[in-house]
């Protein structure tokens, strides 16, 4: 018995396919021209800023996000998983826009360890409510900013609200430290870093910290004085009702323009 050695396939001439790149040749002869460059990848930077900025819808203060959908955007988080290019250019503004609250200090600090160090300073808008066992770990989260950051808008909120009729908070409404503590509260550093944070312009204290965080709230707002004098603005300190029964103050910087418009409504009304 003799093994029959099998026939070499042969291909015609209409169905070889060319070593050279300028087209692949198919069977019916048409030929594969290269893949066009997305329209949006021809366009200048600036243009393609433009076009991501309708994507994401913003933060404000009291609201968090502006989405009309809801309160957590995320209308265009699904861009940057497309490329490596719209990851770059698209993902800062994914967590510029985007509101975070957590419930929980350790759940910030998870997400913080799993992003990138600058996508942390392109954070806008931040909501933490802590409890005073978990105070510690607000340096975790607060020392990843860097004093340049982006941070507009923070809310901090702890459940305890021990003796304040004894001890009236040093940033409170009600608390007049003496020149002499005032000097001594500025000049001393402080270690904790959420007193670093030179950016602020929205800030709100829920309850009564620990005395170690109440002094890092009042650099802070030291800090936010220090923005609205060198931008001709000014800080207004309001003491806010909360449901809770937590004693919560608001710091936020506002313009002359914004304020003669409030006292303009307010005459309008008693006339």
């Amino acid at each position: 018995m003799f093994l029959q050695k099998p026939e070499e396939t042969t291909y015609s001439q209409d169905r070889s396919i060319p070593k050279s790149n300028e087209g692949l040749a198919y069977a019916n002869g048409s030929e594969r021209t290269p893949v066009a460059t997305p329209g949006i990848l021809r366009l200048p930077l600036e243009i393609r800023q433009q076009i991501y900025s309708f994507l994401f819808h913003g933060t404000s203060p009291n609201f968090g996000s502006r989405c009309p959908r809801n309160f957590s955007c995320h209308c265009g988080s699904g861009l940057s998983h497309a490329n490596r290019l719209f990851y770059n250019e698209a993902r800062p503004l994914f967590y510029k826009c985007q509101p975070f609250r957590f419930k929980d200090p350790s759940a910030c600090i998870r997400l913080f360890n799993s992003i990138r160090k600058d996508f942390v300073d392109q954070i806008t808008w931040l909501w933490i409510a802590y409890t005073w066992s978990d105070s510690h770990l607000l340096h975790g989260i607060f020392g990843r900013f860097s004093e340049n950051s982006n941070l507009q808008t923070l809310r901090l909120a702890t459940s305890q609200t021990p003796f304040l009729e004894k001890n009236a908070l040093l940033y409170s409404t009600y608390a007049s430290p003496s020149p002499a503590a005032i000097y001594d509260l500025t000049l001393r550093k402080c270690t904790h870093p959420l007193a670093h944070l030179r950016q602020l312009r929205d800030f709100k204290m829920m309850g009564h910290p620990l005395p170690e965080v109440e002094e890092a709230v009042f650099k802070v707002t030291m800090n936010m004085e220090l923005l609205a004098q060198r931008e001709g603005n000014f800080l207004k300190r309001k003491q806010e009702p909360s449901p809770l029964e937590l004693h919560t103050y608001r710091f936020t910087i506002e313009s002359e323009c914004e304020v003669s418009k409030i006292n303009g409504r307010i005459s309008k009304s008693t006339s």
